[in-house]
């Protein structure tokens, strides 16, 4: 859990959704509004240190290049839930996962 919470420390927030403490970490600040657009529809802030789930978006800086590709992650908790090239399909499995 050490090697991702260095990972991520551009940014955070909190959130309660049905009853459960909810939190998101990215390693760059401008994804904040973008993954709030993807929050479930009854999500309320929350300024939690504890919680019951904490996703952690860590997104490539790295250009495609021959061989290699910049791959995106998201964690729940330590559990990577997508491993993608396309910044799309790691928000949309956050939305499918946070409801």
């Amino acid at each position: 859990m050490k090697k991702l919470y260095h990972l991520v420390q551009a940014d955070g927030f909190s959130f309660q959704c049905f009853g459960v403490k909810v939190g998101v970490r990215v390693n760059d600040a401008t994804w904040i509004a973008r993954v709030k657009t993807y929050l479930p529809p009854s999500w309320d802030p929350e300024s939690a240190s504890n919680v019951g789930r904490l996703y952690s978006f860590v997104v490539s800086f790295n250009e495609a290049r021959r061989g290699r590709r910049p791959y995106h992650l998201l964690y729940a908790n330590l559990q990577i839930l997508a491993r993608t090239v396309n910044e799309q399909d790691l928000l949309e499995t956050f939305e499918s996962d946070s409801k």
